[in-house]
């Protein structure tokens, strides 16, 4: 097998070719948090944590050792994606996010079947094994014995201080976008509530289909994420039975 091809599937080989290596080497600055270092097969991930907020967070990331541009790429953008993050958050998903990173068209089936780190090559098992081994460490340093994680990306003030009415103006223009995009009418698809700051409730009119509904839900997500800046999640509305219960007649229910 090609050397490269088990490294990293051909789908992503030219977007690891074209990352600008920005996290090899060392820190940025010296001291500033708790520092740590594992490697594996000769390849080097350091990072360095604080606790601004009272969660353990990678405030820098670093890498070295890499064998090929393709390995270095996936590494760099790994480092990348996970400076800012809470450590479990980046430990649970951080080669999930760097594997989106790279794939581009978040809806896009780049390989067969379900697109996991461990089905686009060898590159992102790597660096979640990395990442495991200095969460082990950083436990046994701190005693931190939950791995609970329900990290989620704070909204934005500018979105948290609209009213409902101003969100759904605000959205408006993304959802005329994209209905005419995909040739739908109003009456097609429309914004139901928002509720709780993040969930936007889409309701879907009857000439969209079961099974078309969860992709365009999730095309919709991706524009309206990249519209506002915000990790808005949307969810279907409730379907309602517009059935009429007809009752029987007394004299038919006699019958």
């Amino acid at each position: 097998m090609n050397p490269a091809i088990a490294l990293l599937h051909p789908a992503f080989i030219a977007a690891a070719l074209g990352v600008t290596l920005s996290r090899e080497g060392d820190f940025s600055s010296a001291g500033g948090g708790e520092d740590y270092a594992t490697s594996e097969d000769g390849v080097t991930l350091k990072l360095r944590t604080s606790k601004p907020q009272g969660r353990w967070i990678v405030s820098e990331a670093r890498h070295g050792g890499g064998r090929t541009r393709i390995q270095r790429g996936v590494l760099d953008v790994f480092c990348q994606v996970i400076e800012g993050l809470p450590l479990q958050e980046a430990a649970d998903h951080g080669a999930i996010h760097a594997l989106e990173r790279l794939r581009g068209d978040p809806l896009a089936r780049p390989i067969p079947g379900i697109l996991t780190p461990h089905s686009a090559g060898s590159a992102f098992i790597g660096c979640e094994r990395l990442i495991r081994s200095i969460v082990a460490e950083h436990a046994k340093r701190n005693g931190d014995a939950d791995k609970a994680n329900f990290w989620n990306p704070a909204l934005s003030a500018e979105w948290r201080n609209k009213s409902v009415e101003q969100r759904i103006a605000q959205l408006e223009p993304v959802m005329k976008r994209f209905r005419a995009a995909h040739e739908l009418a109003d009456e097609d698809l429309w914004i139901d509530s928002i509720e709780k700051t993040r969930r936007v409730i889409i309701g879907f009119g009857p000439k969209i289909g079961y099974n078309d509904k969860p992709s365009l839900l999730m095309r919709l997500e991706i524009d309206i994420r990249q519209a506002t800046g915000d990790r808005l999640e949307l969810f279907m509305a409730e379907a309602k039975d517009n059935n009429t219960i007809r009752r029987l007649t007394p004299e038919e229910e006699t019958q």
